[in-house]
């Protein structure tokens, strides 16, 4: 009697474990929870009390799928492809703010203010001032259209979709690999192309500047344009931002609107369906 109840507290233990490594994963990559201005107590935390919630989603499944996970090495294996669900949640949400800051760098970059760089708290690292308020206006927008609650069903949605253990056996062989890879590239050209339709109204705008000044000095040479050339670069691509507020805001939007399409046909591709 005592070593079915030991099995069975045991059996449970290590699908709560699996459960919590997928939950934790949302933490490590997704904005707004991957932030450093979360402590880390509250992250496991949370962790630990959504694993609580979602385990009765699992019914059986979580345990005949630790039946099937009998050595150390599957285990392992299983707690990594479980850790990798977690991350497909929520790295499209972080290409996303990738690009914006990507997008506020070349930003800075044209009008001459990469001089004027702060420390990102997200990161650590130092980024434009442009780009970090462009990650401050998407976060604002992340969590006021109610993405960070999606990234959450979403988790609860891939406890259906994808079993606990179910994806270590596809996830390390060529047709999981293959998708990882289809993904991830898929993921880097989102990141590059948004980065450059952000960037480019301002850098055609600029260009035209540059055009106008270039003329100016050709028709009237006295002017020095070197030294109003910085001037009027700055206070024209400052005005732009200002203007393209609005639309920016909407932009985020519908970019957010499409990592979180396209972290449910991540889910949909590794389950296979």
């Amino acid at each position: 009697m005592g070593s079915a109840v030991s099995s069975a507290l045991l059996t449970q233990s290590g699908v709560f474990l699996l459960a919590l490594v997928r939950v934790s994963g949302i933490f490590l990559v997704t904005p707004f929870f991957a932030g450093p201005a979360i402590p880390a107590r509250v992250k496991i935390g949370l962790s630990f009390f959504l694993a609580v919630i979602l385990i009765p989603l699992l019914g059986g499944r979580g345990t005949e799928a630790l039946a099937r996970l009998g050595d150390p090495l599957s285990l392992a294996l299983a707690a990594a492809s479980e850790l990798a669900v977690g991350f497909v949640i929520g790295m499209a949400g972080s290409v996303v703010l990738g690009a914006i800051q990507t997008a506020g760098h070349l930003m800075s970059q044209d009008i001459g203010l990469t001089i004027a760089n702060v420390i990102d708290p997200i990161t650590s690292i130092q980024v434009s001032v442009i780009g970090q308020l462009k990650v401050a206006l998407a976060l604002f927008i992340f969590i006021g259209l109610d993405f960070h609650h999606a990234a959450l069903r979403l988790l609860a949605e891939s406890f259906r979709l994808i079993p606990l253990g179910a994806l270590s056996e596809r996830l390390f062989q060529g047709e999981g690999a293959a998708r990882l890879g289809d993904l991830a590239a898929s993921q880097g050209s989102t990141l590059f192309e948004a980065a450059v339709r952000l960037g480019l109204p301002l850098a055609v705008t600029l260009l035209l500047v540059t055009v106008a000044m270039g003329l100016l000095a050709r028709s009237v040479p006295e002017i020095n344009v070197f030294i109003l050339g910085f001037g009027i670069r700055a206070l024209v691509g400052l005005w732009l931002l200002c203007l393209s507020v609005p639309l920016l805001a909407r932009t985020f939007g519908a970019l957010f609107e499409r990592a979180a399409a396209d972290s449910a046909r991540a889910l949909r591709a590794l389950a296979g369906s």
